[in-house]
């Protein structure tokens, strides 16, 4: 039942995601946020559900905390207490509203503020995401790309039987499984439909990205969805070639967790941190014992030991950066800009131990204390949250830290209230789940991060289309992962993953703890290696990166995953084309065919010819069109197949298309370079192929299969950083097979993902 809370505003509850959010009866308008307008009406912001009850960690007292309006009390506010003498009339009050008002709500469902006109479709519910390519490796067994024979599968099945098949399964096929969701993908899912902003249009022509987008993204208002994504197709434009924009801001991962929840953790306030590690002798043998409130409050000239008892190279360590914090304030003269003392301080961070990053993070919460100056006070803020993206603090400094950024939340300055709550936020994050970078953020990051702003960055799919998503300083590859997923609409999402792909074609599978806009700032410091090099002269190229999403597992995809099945056919339809699987000619034509079919629909005499010419390219691999010079022959030989295809659906088509390069035996497989370390039988060199099929041994030099086990026929396996180890056959027979190689744990985990996706014997 809708709740009248001020004006012509109502509370309501989005029953598909159990949910609150608020619609005007009069204008339409819907939103997941609480209004704004309402925020001077205190009848309207002091709600029984506003208020949450804490317990202050150092007097152990009962407080009370609004979400909407971010106010603390001492005393139960008056909307809690129980309200006997008006019970009855209100109770009687709301029944006898509620019928006018429900006629006033109908069909009214949180949409999309952006579109023209709001929809009367209920607001849908995300599917599931999880989160997870093969390497490039080795020509495959029976493969040389540069040789002119066609070997692989030889007969194709009749498309009549295909289709028939197909319908016939469509009755009887089970719904797909509901796998393990991590938590960080209901993370993600929760961030998403509270602040998510999809939008199709095309992306401007002058618009400068390459792996991500210099420009910055307003926090702002994120607005809430207005329609489920169904399939890839429309989660972003995958036949037109545009691109698709993707907002995602800070409440991934552990922001999920509440103001509320955060400041429950500040058990510590940094007067008491200070107490317990502090340095209080600080004036020689000759003075006295120096005070908390001295040690926590601004300081106009500079430091002459450290908060800490440090010696030797930390405390000069520490000294040079209270300077450069003191720098970065403006609360000294300084001929250096703030960029200067901000990648002086990082870059000592970085380098250095824990208890120095402690004695960093605490320099800054002492100049914020007290602090004559509002723009030194925000710039100190600001300095802060530029250092939580790269360090985090110690676990004893951690509820120490919250308790501080809790006690700036309420400043009568709203800028630094707001960066106060987000740092909350994000000093939790990083000393939890995150931990620190591998290089210092950015300019562009530090800019981004000190109007708390998102930074663009593109995600590539391996048919040349992308997606640009909004970034924050912590996001990781996995919750990256599962918003793309989410977006995509991709039940099996851990067969998907992030790879960085370099233009020399170098790619590397990213790790789930890999921080997003650490990597971009990698590759600018490698790209600016490069050009201090001298390699962006007309003679060699710098180094590019990019991510791209593509097939990690090359899973068995439940068929009514269409999103999934239409990521393992643009997969399918790459590796064909690009001759990572070789097949006979005939079978290359029947494949063009199918694609013809999947793009084009059903065959039209009309327009058949010219499109086949004009693509052909992209339809079949290389070798096979520079294989014989007769194109109009090839032509006419795919259109035949092609005119045998009318009536397959889109689904079908590429299920078809699945079916047929699923025969190949190198389908999926990741390829490994190894030697073994004690069977004298095997070639010197090999490599260890790995599929959804089981794992292979193949001949470096002659590419032949040397060996095969499905993996019913394995036993165990395991690695160390530099072996590999297989045991296969039965534990009564067994032979155990060790092999040299660097790729032990991605191998160990490829195997883990096939063993698991597996049905499990009953």
């Amino acid at each position: 039942m809708a709740k009248v809370i001020g004006g012509d505003w109502v509370e309501c509850l989005d029953k598909n995601r159990n949910k609150v959010y608020y619609a005007n009866v009069v204008t339409k308008e819907t939103t997941w946020s609480f209004p704004q307008e309402l925020m001077n009406d205190k009848s309207a912001v002091d709600q029984p559900d506003h208020w949450v009850e804490a317990v202050d960690a150092q007097s152990k007292k009962k407080y009370y905390y609004n979400k909407i309006t971010r106010e603390t009390s001492w005393h139960k506010p008056k909307c809690l207490e129980p309200r006997r003498s008006n019970a009855n009339f209100m109770d009687g009050r709301r029944n006898s509203g509620s019928q006018n008002l429900a006629s006033l709500l109908s069909g009214l469902r949180p949409v999309d503020p952006s579109s023209e006109s709001n929809s009367n479709e209920e607001a849908p519910s995300c599917p599931r995401a999880g989160a997870t390519s093969p390497h490039r490796g080795i020509a495959l067994p029976g493969m040389d790309r540069n040789s002119s024979d066609n070997r692989g599968r030889s007969v194709s099945p009749l498309p009549s039987q295909v289709k028939a098949e197909r319908l016939a399964d469509r009755s009887t096929s089970p719904p797909p499984a509901k796998g393990k969701t991590k938590a960080s993908a209901f993370a993600a899912l929760r961030a998403l439909e509270e602040q998510e902003r999809l939008s199709t249009s095309e992306c401007p022509e002058d618009e400068h990205v390459v792996g991500f987008d210099d420009s910055t993204m307003p926090r702002g208002y994120i607005r809430p969805p207005s329609s489920t994504v169904s399939s890839m197709s429309e989660a972003f434009p995958v036949r037109p070639s545009t691109c698709s924009t993707v907002s995602i801001y800070d409440n991934l991962g552990a922001d999920t967790l509440t103001t509320a929840d955060l400041i429950a953790k500040a058990t510590m306030t940094m007067e008491q941190y200070a107490e317990m590690h502090f340095k209080f002798d600080r004036k020689g043998i000759l003075g006295g014992v120096t005070t908390t409130e001295k040690l926590l409050s601004w300081k106009n000239e500079l430091l002459r030991t450290a908060l800490h008892p440090f010696h030797g190279e930390l405390l000069s360590d520490s000294l040079q950066l209270f300077r450069n914090i003191t720098g970065y304030m403006g609360d000294r003269e300084t001929n250096k800009s703030q960029k200067d003392h901000a990648h002086k301080i990082l870059t000592v961070a970085l380098l250095s131990s824990q208890e120095l990053r402690d004695e960093l993070l605490c320099q800054i919460c002492k100049q914020l204390t007290g602090n004559p100056s509002s723009y030194s006070r925000k710039q100190g803020w600001q300095l802060l949250l530029i250092c939580l993206t790269t360090v985090a603090p110690s676990d004893d400094l951690l509820p120490a830290l919250l308790s501080f950024c809790k006690s700036h939340m309420n400043d009568n300055d709203e800028s630094i209230a707001q960066l106060a709550e987000v740092t909350l936020h994000k000093c939790y994050k990083s000393a939890t789940m995150l931990g620190i970078r591998h290089e210092v953020p950015s300019v562009v990051e530090m800019e981004a991060l000190k109007q708390i702003r998102c930074i663009k960055v593109r995600v590539w799919f391996v048919d040349g289309k992308h997606m640009t998503l909004d970034c924050d300083s912590w996001v990781s590859v996995s919750e990256l992962e599962d918003i793309i997923a989410i977006k995509l609409g991709i039940h099996s999402a851990s067969a998907f993953g992030l790879y960085e792909v370099s233009t020399t074609e170098d790619e590397r599978p990213l790790k789930p703890e890999e921080r997003i806009l650490d990597l971009v700032a990698v590759w600018q410091h490698i790209e600016l290696e490069d050009i201090a090099n001298g390699k962006n002269d007309d003679n060699s190229h710098i180094e590019e990166f990019r991510f791209v999403y593509k097939v990690k597992y090359f899973l068995d995809i439940n068929e009514s995953d269409k999103a999934g099945i239409e990521m393992m056919y643009i997969q399918a339809v790459f590796d064909v084309v690009n001759s990572t699987y070789m097949c006979m000619v005939e079978d290359a034509y029947t494949l063009a065919a199918l694609q013809m079919q999947e793009k084009y629909g059903d065959y039209d005499e009309n327009t058949a010819g010219s499109i086949i010419r004009y693509s052909l390219g992209s339809l079949l691999p290389q070798r096979n069109l520079t294989s014989t010079n007769n194109t109009v022959a090839i032509c006419e030989k795919v259109l035949r197949k092609y005119a045998k295809l009318a009536g397959y659906s889109n689904i079908e088509t590429r299920l078809s298309y699945l079916d047929f390069v699923k025969q190949f035996p190198s389908y999926g497989s990741a390829y490994y370079f190894a030697t073994p370390a004690f069977q004298s039988n095997l070639p010197k060199e090999l490599a260890i192929a790995i599929n959804n099929n089981g794992v292979s041994l193949v001949d470096n030099y002659s590419k032949e299969y040397i060996e095969q086990y499905k993996y019913q026929d394995i036993i165990t396996w395991g690695h160390s950083p530099s072996q590999f180890v297989l045991a296969v056959g039965t534990l009564a027979n067994q032979k155990k097979l060790t092999f040299n190689c660097t790729d032990g744990k991605d191998m160990s985990d490829m195997i883990h993902a096939y063993v698991d996706s597996k049905p499990k014997p009953k």
